[in-house]
């Protein structure tokens, strides 16, 4: 499959514009506006048995490409762990005590941040060699580190009083490993995430003194701020993460209720505006502290370290408090489930490949970890390029991240289409992706046959194949709950449309019959939830 420098470079020719094309009936009308559907959400996540670790993990980073973790808990090494098994592969001696990690997916590094010192070390975690060490970081404990992975910028947040005091934030080079800006924060920092597709750093911080929980967006490279937005005294806001796509960021409260209790739950933040949009309340009174985002399922979970359920023979005696994961659909805005796991649940890590949540628990000094694991099911998101009338449907995240990064004047988000497979679920094909140079178009197939006619037929420059982009139902699948997708060639802008969303079929073929869009067939089902 191509890269998305590629992809975009036929984009950037110029085009007629099509944005005022004229149904057939005779009406204005823009041309295929109408909203991708929202799937409803599936059968909720699963969590497996609580299983036991051999040591104490304070800190987690998850290598998705490597099938393993990195974690360590603050004595002079990081362990390297099997995703699968959970057992500890190999250790990476480092000096002085680990407080902080990071790891960059594009350059295979690891960051580890000390425990009351002031070293970052960055490290090539396949051989466990010290490559060199960041310069510039404040003489605190280096309490948090992030990687923006699209621009190799790294970040810390150091304080030696973290939960009360205000700290600095710092942004370092990733190729000069100097820092390049650095601000202090207004309050305790609570949460940080990274929105990769604007290259903001987006900061949940607690004013002790001024009682005033705020959500601050920063400029990737200089730290200014962009937007700050105050919540005031009744709210506390704990654990943060965006999804670039919808530039939504999700954020963990607690606060007062209209019948004079305390609600928690998980704002749905806009983060151009800082207005909350969505209130997702959870079900146990419990704190969410970390906040967790499955783009590829639209999934967001909440992590509470301790909750009202109790674990009737803990490790340290009946009725020991055990931690929560409250689950959310980020495309309905509403609670989904709530799993039970070990007790003192203080950290977790998201394996973006598998979409498997790994939540450790110190479990009063028995260590453990629960692993939640979704449904094989994943987004598909859905652009459209007004130039050509193009639309393009891609399920990898990255790949739609770097579409909105790279091109946002170029490409339109209009949202998930519909959900289909990453790899090949018993009963699905492939579903045969197609690029034209010539018609600044895309062409989706799930018969091989007719993949194998257009490669023979016609040159690289009309159709070039791109391969598979993922696997779906055939249309004459015996598969329960699936929903045909429709297919429409446009004769006046040379291009096709794809969409499983039976009133978006019938209102394209109400207004834009004959020469605008026409019906060709059905070419395969999806899930239809």
């Amino acid at each position: 499959m191509r890269s998305i420098l590629i992809l975009m470079l036929g984009a950037c020719l110029a085009m007629p514009s099509v944005a005022g094309a004229e149904p057939a009936n005779g009406s204005t009308m823009p041309a295929v506006r109408v909203s991708a559907p929202v799937p409803a959400p599936g059968t909720a996540p699963s969590v497996s048995p609580t299983i036991a670790l051999s040591t104490s993990e304070t800190k987690v980073v998850i290598d998705s490409s490597a099938g393993v973790y990195y974690t360590t808990d603050h004595t002079g090494v990081v362990e390297v762990v099997d995703l699968t098994t959970h057992a500890i592969m190999r250790a990476i001696s480092v000096p002085g005590d680990p407080n902080a990690l990071a790891f960059d997916s594009e350059t295979h590094r690891l960051y580890v941040g000390e425990l009351g010192g002031s070293k970052v070390w960055v490290i090539n975690p396949s051989t466990g060699t010290i490559l060199g060490a960041l310069s510039g970081v404040p003489s605190e404990t280096v309490n948090a580190l992030l990687v923006n992975t699209a621009s190799g910028t790294i970040y810390s947040y150091t304080s030696n009083n973290p939960s009360t005091e205000p700290g600095v934030l710092t942004a370092f080079d990733g190729q000069t490993l100097g820092a390049i800006a650095s601000t202090l924060t207004v309050g305790a920092v609570e949460g940080l995430a990274i929105d990769r597709s604007r290259g903001t750093l987006d900061v949940v911080e607690y004013d002790a003194y001024h009682l005033n929980a705020s959500i601050a967006v920063l400029h990737g490279s200089t730290l200014a701020v962009k937007k700050r937005t105050y919540y005031g005294s009744a709210i506390r806001l704990s654990g943060i993460d965006v999804d670039p796509l919808t530039n939504t960021l999700y954020v963990g409260f607690s606060g007062g209720d209209s019948y004079g209790g305390t609600s928690y739950g998980i704002y749905g933040v806009d983060g151009s505006t800082g207005a909350v949009t969505s209130t997702m309340l959870a079900y146990d009174d419990a704190q969410v502290e970390s906040v967790y985002i499955d783009e590829s399922r639209s999934l967001v979970y909440g992590l509470s370290s301790t909750s009202a359920f109790t674990d009737p023979a803990g490790p340290t005696g009946p009725g020991v408090a055990l931690g929560m994961v409250s689950v959310f659909s980020a495309a309905t805005k509403s609670f989904v489930e709530e799993l039970q796991v070990g007790a003192q649940s203080f950290v977790a890590g998201l394996d973006t490949m598998s979409g498997n949540l790994h939540v450790i628990n110190f479990n009063h000094g028995n260590p453990s970890v629960n692993v939640i694991t979704p449904l094989a099911e994943q987004n598909v998101f859905r652009f459209w390029l007004p130039s050509s009338n193009d639309h393009f449907f891609t399920m990898n995240v990255t790949e739609a991240e770097g579409i909105l990064r790279l091109y946002p004047s170029l490409w339109r988000y209009e949202g998930v289409a519909y959900q289909a497979f990453a790899t090949q679920e018993s009963g699905t094909v492939p579903l045969y992706r197609f690029w034209s140079p010539d018609l600044q178009g895309h062409f989706f197939t799930a018969s091989q046959q007719e993949r194998d006619a257009v490669v023979s037929r016609y040159a690289s420059h009309v159709w070039s194949y791109e391969g598979v982009d993922f696997y779906v139902y055939p249309e004459g699948t015996s598969a329960a709950a699936t929903t045909q997708v429709a297919r429409f060639w446009s004769p006046r802008y040379q291009q096709h449309f794809y969409t499983m969303n039976p009133a978006e079929t019938a209102y394209i073929e109400q207004y834009y019959a004959g020469e605008i869009w026409t019906f060709e067939n059905y070419n395969f089902r999806v899930p239809s939830s």
